[in-house]
């Protein structure tokens, strides 16, 4: 009878997913989901938005909030290692509505992550690199490539191909997509550190000399025309952290594949604080190695020029990191290994998303929230089969979106997103011991420790609540606007992340209406943790 009852409860008995997933195996996808190389976009925006923000200080300033996230997600993944994540533990300490409600906006934002890390790949690592070849290497043939890589139809039908070679591996089970993201990773790493060695090797007055001479514009001149105070602020180094702690927002992945992880404690510790610290030390590596050969003040005001449509910038590409190289190392070798990293993060970022986009629907529908067919496994390789083709077909409807619409121009609303996923989270942390206490009680002694009579857990929750509210705030104050080419666009952007919200709501009532008429208690799978 029991067994019944539980069967009646979840979509079945229990989930086929099994534990194949290793402690460096989880640090992988988390470094992905992270993006080695995404700093080479982010300084550029950075630099943009935020003017006088100091890069490297930056990577400190998002060490606190980083680690009061990660010790969240370590904890709760300790005392519930179950598939889904934040899914699991919201739903079940604040409300269903609101466990699917915070992890609906998490996929959401995922999955454009998953086009964003796609066109990235192709629009800021590929022809940067390749107009940055073609300019100081006077090679026209890769001048023509970028341009015609610039070109929205084609660069929209590479993205899909790409997206849809990228995520087939996710069909054939556990092993298949982390082998590939192991490849692309050292590709990613290996191109960042050639990228961070050409900065290293040419001082400023290099830098500045092969760019006045090879640019079409001067070094001088430029820092002059945009007018920009020099030096670093204090104000826009704190706020404009917002870019790096963007680049941190992946450590917690692996809480949503918890559910497949083997010695959950020990390898969440390696995957969530490994991963953070790790991709510090390249932060750190890749904007000191930028300041020391481009020069700060010349950052802000290269950035500023482009990005505000300045008729005074007359290069080729977008300054990201990977075109910059190219006036500091000429080989056009070291110039393609830059762009290269970036296109690489970009497609194992691309499988990583996927791979958790699976999981969270497969975690929606075990718990009857969604049809559950999409909990059905390939019989030989253990793959959640259907999710999966439907993450791969949301994938290239958001990758249209991308290329046709401005919609994803304005990418700081998925940012967004993730702190109020983050804060939800955080809400849950204090409400822990008091929601769920039967769980809480079961849990390792790590999960319940206390200072004085308050939980530990909880505290972390408050400050949690704190620095993501400030962040969120920080996502939508910067000091810099580019010309507003789409205000409608821009208006809608933001307007995502209330109307997911709401509509999060609405299909979870849906869920219960339609349950309740098939003789289900929908309410009943919330109050204990699903079976393995």
């Amino acid at each position: 009878m029991a067994s019944q009852n539980k069967q009646s409860i979840f979509a079945r008995e229990a989930t086929g997913l099994t534990r194949q997933i290793g402690a460096w195996d989880a640090f992988l996808g988390n470094i992905l989901a992270m993006g080695v190389a995404y700093f080479f976009v982010f300084a550029y925006f950075a630099a943009l938005l935020f003017p006088g923000a100091d890069l490297p200080v930056t990577v400190f300033v998002t060490l606190i909030p980083g680690v009061v996230v990660a010790l969240l997600y370590y904890l709760f993944t300790v005392a519930m290692p179950r598939t889904g994540g934040d899914y699991i533990w919201t739903s079940r300490i604040l409300h269903p509505s609101l466990g699917f409600m915070t992890n609906l906006v998490l996929t959401f934002t995922w999955l454009a992550s998953l086009a964003t890390a796609i066109a990235w790949g192709v629009s800021y690592g590929l022809v940067p690199s390749l107009a940055g070849v073609g300019l100081v290497d006077a090679n026209a043939e890769a001048s023509n490539l970028a341009s015609m890589l610039s070109k929205t139809d084609n660069a929209f039908i590479l993205s899909c191909v790409l997206i849809v070679l990228f995520i087939l591996p996710v069909l054939l089970g556990v092993k298949a997509p982390f082998k590939v993201m192991w490849v692309l990773f050292a590709i990613a790493l290996l191109g960042t550190l050639v990228t961070i060695a050409a900065f290293f090797s040419a001082p400023n007055a290099t830098f500045a000399a092969n760019f006045s001479n090879l640019s079409g514009m001067k070094y001088t001149t430029t820092i002059s025309t945009a007018g920009l105070a020099p030096g670093f602020l204090v104000g826009a180094t704190i706020t404009g952290s917002i870019f790096t702690m963007t680049n941190f927002l992946g450590f917690f992945s692996s809480s949503y594949f918890t559910g497949e992880v083997k010695r959950v404690a020990r390898s969440q510790v390696i995957a969530m604080f490994g991963s953070l610290f790790f991709l510090m030390v390249i932060a750190l590596l890749i904007y000191s190695s930028l300041y020391y050969s481009v020069g700060p003040n010349f950052l802000n005001a290269i950035t500023l020029l482009q990005g505000t449509g300045n008729a005074a910038y007359t290069l080729p590409a977008v300054p990201v990191v990977n075109f910059l190289v190219a006036f500091s190392n000429t080989n056009p070798y070291v110039i393609m290994l830059s762009g290269i990293a970036l296109f690489a993060t970009g497609l194992g970022g691309a499988t990583l998303f996927a791979f958790v986009g699976v999981r969270n629907l497969f975690a929606w529908s075990f718990d009857r929230l969604m049809p559950t067919a999409m909990t059905k496994l390939d019989s030989k390789r253990g793959a959640p089969y259907v999710a999966t083709i439907v993450i791969l077909i949301c994938s290239l409807v958001f990758e249209a979106v991308y290329y046709y619409t401005s919609f994803f121009s304005f990418y700081v609303f998925a940012t967004l997103n993730l702190f109020i996923v983050f804060t939800m989270v955080s809400i849950a942390a204090i409400l822990f011991p008091i929601r769920f206490k039967s769980q809480f009680a079961a849990s390792p002694s790590i999960v319940t420790k206390k200072l004085g009579n308050v939980p530990f857990i909880s505290i972390l929750g408050v400050i949690g609540v704190v620095v993501n509210v400030y962040f969120g705030y920080a996502t939508t104050s910067p000091a810099i606007s580019p010309t507003p080419t789409a205000p409608l666009l821009h208006l809608l952007a933001f307007a995502s992340v209330p109307l997911t919200i709401i509509a999060a709501f609405v299909i979870y009532g849906i869920a219960y209406f339609v349950r309740r008429s098939q003789g289900i208690a929908l309410g009943l799978a919330f109050k204990e943790i699903p079976p393995e």
